[in-house]
């Protein structure tokens, strides 16, 4: 009989914020659908039925991101699904209360059903260019001496860490999100604070 590794297991190495959201989405998801294969997934934690992945749980400083395979086919009457992937969708969970269980679910289910239908997957093209660097980044690069570095990460990790950096409100949070994006250039095999094995852009 498999056995779920407990969520101390899973989400325990995570940062403060991110590793108490985590606790709780397990939770939810766990109740919602208790046949999950649950096991360590590229970015974050994956939540499996079967062969597919359902949900995959990733951290970042101040919130989670549940991300949902096939996404782009599940109704969204409650606009709560973000991203603009070719097949996947996200729900943003910055707080206990931004996890809505029935809505969730409703997700859940609907997807369950297209995985049991074997129909294909859709996708949509989406633009792979990497989002324009603000200077002060750019500066930092070429101090660094990190610009090929940044240059030979895949397009979707450029755009990442553009987009995180820049969307602190404040200069100070800027400052050490853009001090990790470099560190992380530097090491080579890491990216948002989880192990990375360059591959194909």
């Amino acid at each position: 009989m498999r056995t779920t590794p407990s969520k101390q297991q899973l989400y325990g190495h995570w940062a403060s914020k991110p590793r108490s959201l985590g606790y709780r989405a397990h939770e939810v998801l766990m109740r919602l659908a208790p046949d999950y294969e649950v096991r360590p997934a590229w970015r974050g934690i994956g939540y499996k039925w079967g062969s597919n992945y359902s949900v995959v749980v990733s951290p970042y400083e101040d919130h989670i991101k549940l991300m949902l395979w096939r996404g782009i086919e599940l109704p969204d009457p409650a606009r709560a699904l973000q991203g603009t992937g070719s097949n996947t969708r996200h729900l943003r969970i910055g707080s206990n209360a931004d996890l809505n269980p029935d809505v969730l679910g409703a997700l859940l289910n609907h997807q369950r059903r297209i995985f049991a239908s074997g129909k294909p997957a859709e996708r949509r093209a989406v633009p792979r260019h990497a989002k324009a660097i603000p200077r002060f980044v750019s500066s930092e690069l070429d101090a660094r001496g990190l610009r090929q570095a940044y240059d030979e990460r895949p397009a979707y990790q450029q755009r990442d860490y553009v987009s995180w950096i820049s969307g602190a409100k404040r200069e100070p949070t800027q400052l050490r999100r853009l001090e990790q994006m470099l560190e992380e250039l530097e090491t080579g095999n890491v990216y948002m604070n989880m192990p990375w094995k360059r591959g194909k852009k």
